[in-house]
């Protein structure tokens, strides 16, 4: 996601180098590459490459609560890109993690949140029950 998109082959070599250490696991490199190349052909991937801004791994910490308790609120949301709808939100471990990253996000960038979500690379497929589910104070 973080570059242009690439052909099978240009990922094999990529997989192949970064085993480089650990050939042990180079039997599951075919495996990995037919996953990921069905997550590269799913709608969600489409959009999040096409978008007006996109962002991996983004880290982020926000100070939450008030003055007798403070709360620093830490993460890394996996994905994030921007459509002209506003921002999509998706991360790939807890949806708690993204339910809790969503107000964070539209406070941070003062920008509507307008699908935020849990994708399942074994399903293959992206949750859809936080769709709209914040917006911008500006």
């Amino acid at each position: 996601m973080r570059g242009p998109q690439q052909d099978r082959a240009q990922l094999e070599c990529l997989a192949n180098w970064m085993t480089m250490e650990r050939p042990e696991l180079r039997f599951l490199v075919p495996e990995a590459l037919d996953t990921v190349e069905r997550v590269m052909d799913l709608e969600f991937w489409r959009r999040a490459q096409s978008a007006v801004e996109r962002q991996v791994e983004v880290p982020f910490a926000v100070r939450i609560g008030d003055g007798a308790t403070l709360i620093i609120l830490h993460g890394v949301i996996g994905l994030a890109f921007r459509q002209l709808d506003g921002w999509n939100l998706v991360d790939y471990k807890y949806a708690a993690h993204v339910n809790s990253y969503v107000a964070q996000w539209a406070r941070l960038t003062g920008s509507s949140v307008f699908h935020a979500g849990l994708f399942s690379v074994r399903l293959r497929e992206l949750s859809r029950s936080l769709s709209g589910v914040a917006r911008s104070q500006e």
